[in-house]
Order: structure tokens, then C-alpha cells, then sequence
């Protein structure tokens, strides 16, 4: 238990969300200075709107994502099995996903009791990876008996880390602000007369954008690769594009 408490207060002290909004008030006192300077070409001012951006959005659409390896140590042959305490372990919610070790959707829900029942595919499968983050939605309740296991004797827990990630969710959530553009343009601090868009780019090709708002002028495009977490708490890789115009 002391190993898992050391984690949480790691968890806990993470600075990374005000580094990362000094850096965008930074930027944005840079792009103040650089859009009523005279002698900077338009080039160099536009690429400075799109890092602002950039900043911006991925402050926006980025949040928690906290992990966890389950190893199974015994032969289990029981499909359902249940972990003891798991919230109160690791002080989490239960906002979960539960992968198998083919990185399979599973199954996963809570006792009243706040152990996790994890429904496993196959009765070999004795790996889990258990992923925690306020941008999921909550797991159901558990119902029927579970074959309820001992860490240390049935059970181990592996390595956990605490990242930010960009949510497919979240970006979802920032196009629907989207539709009260003006003011989702002053939140984001864009200076008057430039205009944005956003979108996300799959691997398969398909893109999910805002599109364009009275477009009058030339538009300029960029793509940054990202690694996001997608509806079902599956790390993705993709792109984020960003418009400016």
C-alpha cells in the first residue's frame, strides 16, 4: 500500500495544467506585441496565431488519464472476478475502462462495496489494463456473484502512470461550443480580425471539422500529430488541424 499511496500523491501534485497556462498567457502577450508591430511579415504572424491556437486547444480538449496493470498470478477459471476495494485503493472514481491483454474492450463494473467486477472474455485472460479519467463516463453497477480475489495471493498490480491526453470527448464538447463562436473566440483570446477553425483527423483518413465561418481571405491549414483517448478509452493516433484565416 505504501508503493500505491507515493503514486496518488505523484497524481496529486501534478503542476502540468498551470505551466501550461503561464505558457498561453505568455504567447498570448507575444502575439499582442507581434500583430501591432509594423515590420513583421504576415507569414511569421500567422504562424504565431496557429502555436496560439494550438495551445489553446489542447489545454482545452486534454485532460487526466490515469492507468493500472492487473496480473492474475493463480488460474483463475471463473469468468467474472472481483477486485477488493479497488476505488478506496487508488482513490479514483468510477469513470473506467477495463482492457484485456489483446487491448480488447472489457466488461467492468462496481460493487456497492467499491470493488471492481471485471467480466473476463476469455477465462485464460489474466492481464487487464484499468484506465480512470474524469472525461469517461461512469461504470454501471455490478450484479451476480463474482469470484472476489486477494491482492498479493490472486493478484498484483503493475505499473501506473498519470499523463494528460487529448479526449476525443472533449473535442466533441469544444465543437459544440463552437456554435457560439463569438464567444469561444474571446475565451480562446484570438485577436480581432483573425477567425479560426479545428477539427480532428482519424487514421483512416476521415476528418471531424468545424468548417469555415465567412471566409473572405486566404486560409492557411496545419496539421500536428497527436495521440488522443477515443470514445472507448483506446489510445489513438491521429492529427489535430487547425484553420486560420
Amino acid at each position: 500500500m505504501e508503493n500505491k499511496s507515493f503514486l496518488m500523491r505523484n497524481k496529486k501534485g501534478s503542476h502540468v495544467g498551470v505551466i501550461i497556462s503561464f505558457v498561453i498567457f505568455i504567447m498570448f502577450l507575444t502575439l499582442m506585441y507581434i500583430i501591432v508591430s509594423p515590420g513583421l511579415d504576415t507569414q511569421r504572424k500567422e504562424e504565431l496565431i496557429f502555436e496560439f491556437l494550438r495551445q489553446n486547444v489542447v489545454k482545452d480538449v486534454s485532460d487526466n488519464l490515469f492507468s493500472i496493470s492487473v496480473n492474475l498470478e493463480n488460474s483463475i477459471s471463473e469468468s467474472c472476478i472481483e477486485l477488493d476495494d479497488f476505488l478506496n485503493d487508488f482513490d479514483i472514481n468510477k469513470n473506467i475502462f477495463v482492457r484485456n491483454g489483446d487491448n480488447v474492450l472489457t466488461f467492468a463494473a462496481f460493487t456497492a462495496a467499491n470493488n471492481l467486477q471485471i467480466n473476463r472474455i476469455d477465462n485464460t485472460d489474466d492481464f487487464f489494463k484499468i484506465y480512470n479519467s474524469n472525461s469517461f463516463e461512469g461504470a454501471g453497477a455490478g450484479s451476480g456473484s463474482c469470484s472476489q480475489l486477494t491482492e498479493g495471493g490472486d493478484y498484483s498490480f503493475g505499473l501506473a502512470q498519470n499523463d494528460s491526453y487529448v479526449f476525443e470527448k472533449k473535442i466533441f464538447d469544444l465543437m459544440a461550443r463552437y456554435e457560439n463562436y463569438d464567444l469561444l473566440k474571446e475565451d480562446f483570446n484570438i485577436p480581432e480580425g483573425s477567425d479560426f477553425g479545428f477539427g480532428l483527423v482519424y487514421n483512416n483518413g476521415s476528418v471531424f471539422e468545424t468548417g469555415f465561418r465567412d471566409v473572405s481571405k486566404s486560409i492557411y491549414v496545419k496539421e500536428f500529430q497527436i495521440q488522443y483517448v477515443n470514445l472507448e478509452g483506446k489510445i489513438s493516433s491521429g492529427f489535430l488541424k487547425l484553420m486560420v484565416w
